[in-house]
């Protein structure tokens, strides 16, 4: 009898008997099915910005994207959900890379570049990897190779993103060699010996800069063994000042340092040099003791109520958001246990500021956008709408007469809100003029002291002799710190002039 390859009568029974066994049990026969993925979603929202080299040759930056949608499920480039174990560093990079969903752009001379591009419309926020090219462009490394390899959380949309990339010195790009960068190596000296301080920053020492050049941050201690601390990837030929911000917040400076391509300039600071000076600080390294935010900022840090948007960076000039407001004002509350469901759809899984949000609903502090069941966390808050949030916790308090304030409509739904904060003290105007405005987004800075005034802070500590007026670029910026510290403490920095702050700086009322 020919072989074939039918099985026999029996044995199909059996095999159906089984199948059918298995099926009735919840089970089925050969590989496990992939669970569904949630619906995909088309590319159109829009992430982009600016992405500058610090090294003076030609270099490419690539960047590797990681998309999550609002309920924290990873998505592939087509907005799907990926299966669980199927993502890696490597596949994220070399998938978005070779797909053409990323980006590369050439930079030479520290010329900043635009770029832009189209990302899931399903994504809330994406994880951004940025690192200079190999010579093998396409092989699919970890970032974690490259030490100075940069990664944060973006909440989407974003147009306006500032990448900036370092380089080590001795990196080897498309053309050769392509990191010509210098490093510092400095410590603090007390009593002739070294003092452990967490960690050092460097700021190009341009007046005009207010944020630090890539390189700075936490830095680890010299393989030396001395106690010196060292910061890389610092764009060469150019002046540096070194900060150490010891355990209770004091900044200790060193002298402007010249950093030389692909070398290492060494500092030591001795207690009570001349060089060295103790500036009483709020911690971070983006924010200035002498500003007008500075003892409001410093009060944030002290009480636990900030730890900035990430390690020693509180960004005082950005545009404070929604969920960001709710969150401040829940901690200064103490974080209350009150909460209810928000019902807000825009707002799924759990953010951080989710129990702070449930708070604010629970209290009546917030019912909205424009009486919708959105809460647009991400969206910016403008004065008017923060001195609102502020007077219903509050409790809403009326009977306040007018401001004065030309920009402030009669029956405009931050009227009351702006009478009350003028007579409670919270706000004297912008710049010292007769204009609050509401229309203008908050920032983050402007959040701090309107906190601070909310709770009736007392004066800070005696800032001594840190700023004068050449500290200031604007006869404003003077008179809001000196507004901050006269109170207590007089006229400690020497800035009054016949009765004026500041009266030869731009923007001073005449004599």
């Amino acid at each position: 009898m020919p072989f074939s390859s039918r099985p026999h009568p029996r044995r199909r029974l059996l095999a159906f008997l089984l199948a059918s066994a298995l099926l009735s049990a919840g089970l089925t026969l050969g590989p496990t099915p992939e669970p569904a993925s949630a619906a995909c979603a088309a590319r159109s929202t829009r992430l982009g910005g600016t992405i500058q080299g610090q090294d003076g040759r030609y270099m490419w930056v690539m960047l590797g994207l990681e998309y999550f949608d609002a309920a924290g499920r990873r998505l592939d480039a087509n907005g799907c959900v990926m299966p669980t174990g199927q993502y890696s560093d490597l596949y994220r990079i070399n998938r978005n890379m070779m797909s053409g969903h990323g980006s590369s752009t050439s930079d030479g001379g520290r010329f900043t570049k635009n770029w832009s591009i189209q990302v899931p419309n399903n994504a809330a926020t994406v994880w951004i990897e940025a690192y200079p090219r190999t010579n093998d462009p396409y092989e699919a490394v970890s970032t974690e190779r490259y030490g100075h390899a940069m990664r944060r959380a973006v909440p989407l949309p974003n147009t306006n993103l500032d990448i900036r990339m370092p380089l080590n010195c001795g990196v080897q790009g498309d053309n050769g060699v392509v990191g010509q960068n210098g490093s510092i190596a400095g410590r603090l000296v007390v009593n002739g010996r070294p003092v452990d301080v967490p960690n050092i920053h460097a700021w190009n020492v341009d007046p005009n800069t207010s944020n630090p050049i890539w390189g700075w941050g936490d830095s680890p201690r010299n393989s030396r063994g001395n106690g010196y601390y060292r910061v890389e990837s610092l764009a060469p030929n150019q002046h540096y000042t070194v900060w150490m911000i010891d355990g209770n917040g004091h900044i200790r400076k060193s002298p402007p340092l010249w950093v030389a391509p692909c070398q290492e300039t060494v500092w030591e600071v001795v207690e009570g040099a001349d060089v060295l000076y103790l500036d009483w600080f709020a911690g971070f390294v983006d924010a200035r003791a002498s500003a007008f935010y500075g003892g409001a900022l410093a009060w944030l840090r002290g009480n636990g109520l900030t730890t900035g948007i990430s390690p020693g960076v509180y960004a005082p000039n950005n545009a404070s958001t929604r969920a960001e407001v709710v969150t401040f004002m829940w901690r200064v509350q103490g974080e209350p246990a009150r909460s209810r469901p928000h019902g807000f759809v825009d707002v799924v899984g759990n953010p951080f500021y989710e129990r702070a949000l449930r708070w604010a609903a629970a209290d009546g502090l917030t019912t909205g956008v424009g009486g919708s069941n959105r809460f647009d966390p991400n969206g910016q808050v403008t004065r008017g709408e923060l001195v609102t949030f502020l007077h219903r916790l509050a409790g809403r308090p009326g009977g306040h007469p007018s401001t004065g304030f030309v920009d402030v409509r009669p029956g405009a739904f931050y009227d009351a809100a702006v009478r009350w904060a003028s007579a409670r003290g919270l706000t004297t105007g912008v710049g010292g003029s007769n204009r609050f405005e509401p229309d203008r987004p908050v920032t983050r800075a402007e959040i701090a002291v309107f906190l601070w005034r909310f709770k009736n802070q007392p004066a800070p500590p005696n800032p001594g002799d840190a700023v004068n007026c050449t500290s200031f670029t604007r006869w404003s910026e003077a008179k809001a710190w000196h507004d901050i510290y006269s109170p207590r403490w007089g006229d400690v920095a020497g800035l009054r002039s016949g009765g004026t702050v500041c009266p030869s700086l731009p923007g001073a009322p005449l004599r």
